[in-house]
């Protein structure tokens, strides 16, 4: 993710913010994501949710573990934006769930960030 992150040309940089599939994701990036300059990272499901959603002037968002956000978010998210593209899967050191994860780079949402993120919410095992 710091790959992707860095990629980004510097001006949005500072409007980016990171969205993961599930809790575990967003966990591990939150942990290990400051130390490599990573934004503040944010998911919609479980209780992770109402740990916030990403401030109102966000104009990039990494999506991460598109695995794991159920295919109905996906369709709430993609017409949001002006675009969304897709980067190459994640490549982990380790073999687990997330490997090959999708990672999308969505810029120009349509809508606030308040009314977006409601519907985001998702309950469920990933």
């Amino acid at each position: 993710m710091a790959g992707v992150y860095r990629s980004l040309p510097p001006g949005e940089r500072s409007r980016t913010a990171i969205v993961a599939g599930n809790y575990a994701e967003a966990g591990a990036l939150d942990r290990y994501g400051p130390a490599l300059g990573l934004p503040p990272v944010h998911s919609g499901h479980n209780s992770y949710h109402g740990f916030g959603r990403p401030e109102e002037g966000t104009e990039v968002v990494l999506l991460v573990g598109q695995k794991g956000i159920p295919r109905a978010a996906r369709r709430e998210i993609d017409p949001e934006f002006n675009s969304c593209e897709s980067r190459p899967p994640l490549s982990l050191d380790a073999m687990n769930p997330w490997q090959h994860s999708d990672v999308l780079i969505c810029r120009g949402p349509h809508t606030s960030w308040v009314k977006l993120w409601p519907r985001l919410r998702w309950l469920g095992i990933p």
